[in-house]
């Protein structure tokens, strides 16, 4: 997965792109590239290709941000050297930890991956961001699991606009919040329509 955001605090503003790397032995890892690397790496970076990586500085992962089972995360700056490789097949596309959503109150504030069916859906809406005043595309699901536990689903991506009853999804990186009861607020940062590849469990 990757994503492009802008941040702006009292040493400046900016923007960057964080993406999840996966390799063939299920580990995985988040790097992060700011500003001119975001912008030479972002369009080469495509999901689901396969690439190297070399010449990026590790430092211990922010676990208030990074979901993933890694210790550890990457940057890289001007001299990164990022290639495409052919893709043997060797490497999972996602790995999920799927947690039931009746079980989802116990883990308020920390990230989650939850694998549900979409029973309601309501309109397109637009928020605005608190933090750039911009205008965001939102949309409410309503999702059941096998233990019929509704669950509401805030998810804040334009490309929410299809019809969605009945569709299986696979959400990952979820962070559960207190909302109405019985129902929880959940913000996603990935997601995908199952059945178009078998999720693999987290190791």
């Amino acid at each position: 997965a990757k994503n492009k955001r802008s941040w702006s605090n009292a040493r400046g503003e900016g923007y960057l792109m964080n993406v999840e790397l996966l390799d063939e032995h299920g580990g995985e890892i988040r790097a992060t590239m700011f500003k001119e690397v975001c912008d030479k790496f972002f369009e080469v970076l495509e999901i689901p290709k396969v690439f190297t990586f070399s010449n990026g500085r590790l430092k211990v992962a922010n676990k208030q941000y990074n979901n993933l089972n890694s210790d550890y995360e990457i940057t890289f700056n001007a001299d990164a050297d990022i290639r495409y490789v052919e893709d043997e097949g060797n490497i999972q596309q996602m790995n999920y930890d799927f947690k039931k959503l009746d079980t989802l109150e116990q883990l308020v504030n920390s990230f989650a991956d939850v694998l549900a069916i979409v029973k309601e859906y309501g309109e397109v809406q637009e928020i605005t961001s608190k933090k750039s005043g911009a205008q965001i595309p939102k949309r409410e699901l309503k999702l059941v699991d096998l233990r019929s536990r509704p669950c509401s689903l805030g998810h804040a991506v334009s490309a929410l606009r299809a019809r969605l009853c009945g569709l299986g999804l696979a959400v990952s990186a979820l962070r559960p919040r207190p909302w109405q009861q019985p129902q929880l607020q959940l913000q996603p940062w990935q997601w995908q329509r199952c059945g178009l590849r078998s999720p693999r469990p987290r190791p």
